[in-house]
């Protein structure tokens, strides 16, 4: 997986054997990870603590609250990408028809497809966060996401405003403002999802519907070749591409695919999709 999306040789995960042996702190703002002593730990911080006791998965859970309404336990999930409702969730208060942008999601899982709506706001006892984007599997599938005693998973577009103390020990998390709290991070502008194959070329995954990588004519499979003339292989990967389609809206790219042995030039412009 971290492959495919991130062009990342990762050599394995630490989890639970690892981490349950720290207090381990998450500072997302400056890309800090700091380990400390359990028994020789004291918190001298500001922030909230949170009693969690771990599931069978040995992962915490937070009490978070969307728009008021939906409340409950949502597993903290350090290793996603995202904020997702989970489905059964989702089908018994009536957000599976939600209008939204569709996209290809990818986890332990495997591959599924979400439909991702923006709300009004995400409360975390008196931290609050707005217009965040939740993702609404479409089916019930297996894993994480078929869970029907949490809320759903919260990850790296909630978390990454904050700073996290894991305490396995206690079976607690202390949650702290970060430093890009008030930050308003870019978001995706084109509905143009990329991976790599497994020849290491840059590929369409999925071109959302309704949305400028749709109304440009991407297909999946397409190869890109170049963008505004500058050959890919210039480009840091595909994490700059993906950077580039955060841009501005109404800045517009010249695409060159490969599309079935030929050459096809489209142009792709950037437009707040919620």
């Amino acid at each position: 997986i971290f492959q495919r999306f991130l062009g990342l040789e990762v050599v394995g995960i630490l989890g639970y054997d690892f981490l349950s042996r720290f207090i381990t702190e998450i500072d997302y703002a400056n890309e800090k990870l700091s380990f400390y002593h359990p028994e020789k730990f004291e918190y001298q911080g500001n922030g909230k603590v949170f009693d969690s006791p771990l599931d069978n998965d040995h992962m915490f859970s937070l009490p978070i609250t969307v728009d008021k309404t939906y409340s409950g336990k949502w597993r903290l999930d350090i290793g996603g990408s995202g904020l997702d409702f989970h489905y059964p969730y989702a089908r018994d208060h009536n957000l599976l028809c939600l209008e939204g942008i569709d996209a290809i999601a990818a986890g332990a899982a495997g591959e599924y497809k979400v439909r991702f709506s923006q709300f009004k706001t995400i409360e975390l006892d008196g931290f609050s966060i707005e217009n965040p984007l939740i993702g609404v599997p479409y089916q019930e599938g297996k894993g994480s996401f078929a869970e029907k005693s949490l809320v759903g998973n919260v990850g790296n577009s909630f978390l990454r405003h904050f700073v996290l103390y894991l305490d396995y020990k206690n079976q607690r998390v202390i949650v702290e403002k970060g430093d890009n709290y008030d930050y308003k991070f870019p978001r995706h502008k084109s509905g143009l999802q990329l991976w790599y194959t497994d020849n290491n070329d840059i590929e369409v995954l999925f071109a959302a519907p309704n949305t400028p990588a749709d109304e440009a004519g991407f297909k999946k499979g397409d190869i890109i070749k170049a963008i505004n003339g500058i050959d890919v292989d210039y480009f840091d990967g595909i994490i700059s591409i993906r950077k580039l389609l955060k841009e501005k809206a109404g800045i517009t790219y010249t695409f060159e695919v490969l599309r079935n042995k030929e050459f096809i030039e489209m142009q792709l412009t950037l437009r707040e999709l919620f």
